[in-house]
């Protein structure tokens, strides 16, 4: 938890997506101070940013999800897109 504390710059984690959605995941499940709560709500935006520019990985939409989920309603625009990502990217098969 020290490290993400440290490695976030006010405005993102360095580099990765899944830096955001494991720190969006985990602060939001704890009892929060102000920098927890900057950081959930700012990885909100990164990662809405990052969904929308297919930059999370198929392999991480599922993951992505379930971060968004554990935050609740504050995520609401994140899933959207993301379920979009899913149906965008269904086979016709199914």
């Amino acid at each position: 938890m020290d490290y993400l504390r440290q490695a976030w710059d006010g405005e993102s984690f360095p580099v990765f997506p899944h830096t955001h959605w494991v720190a969006l995941y985990l602060f939001s499940s704890l009892s929060q101070g102000d920098l927890e709560r900057e950081i959930v709500e700012k990885s909100l935006v990164v990662l809405e940013h990052f969904a929308s520019e297919e930059k999370v990985n198929a392999g991480e939409l599922g993951e992505v999800a379930c971060a968004a989920l554990a935050v609740g309603s504050l995520a609401e625009g994140l899933l959207q897109k993301l379920i979009q990502r899913f149906l965008d990217h269904q086979d016709d098969a199914g």
